[in-house]
């Protein structure tokens, strides 16, 4: 990834934690006693105490389960966005989004600098064999 690739992801992935910010999904309430018995570089890690890291990634599982249901939908097409009578959109590309968007949240919240971590990742993959070695099944 250039530079300027980088910038413009990580200013995505801030959009999507400020708005997650917004929408309240960062408040916290949590007993003073609880939070102080939680060691220091565990709360570092934490930055928001009642979320934790375990519950932020079974929200993204959660929203995996979400993209299975919307292709078992019967009427299901790929490149398609179905919208509620609300207007909440619907479907394969909209549980995609959902995903990324917890994805990005997480990675502030653990204080990730996941553009660097896409950049790295992309870079060894490149260096791997075909389908890691792997076989289709």
């Amino acid at each position: 990834m250039t530079s300027d690739q980088k910038k413009a992801l990580s200013e995505i992935i801030l959009d999507c934690w400020r708005q997650s910010e917004i929408s309240g999904f960062h408040e916290t309430e949590i007993v003073k006693d609880i939070w102080e018995k939680i060691p220091v570089e565990i709360r570092d890690v934490l930055g928001n105490p009642i979320r934790t890291i375990i519950e932020k990634l079974l929200l993204i599982v959660s929203e995996i389960g979400e993209a299975v249901e919307a292709i078992r939908n019967p009427a299901w097409q790929p490149d398609i966005t179905y919208f509620t009578v609300t207007g909440k959109p619907e479907g394969l590309g909209s549980e995609l989004a959902d995903i990324v968007i917890r994805v990005f949240d997480l990675a502030v919240i653990a204080k990730i600098n996941l553009s660097e971590e896409i950049d790295r990742k992309m870079k060894y993959n490149a260096t791997r064999s075909h389908r890691h070695g792997g076989k289709r099944l």
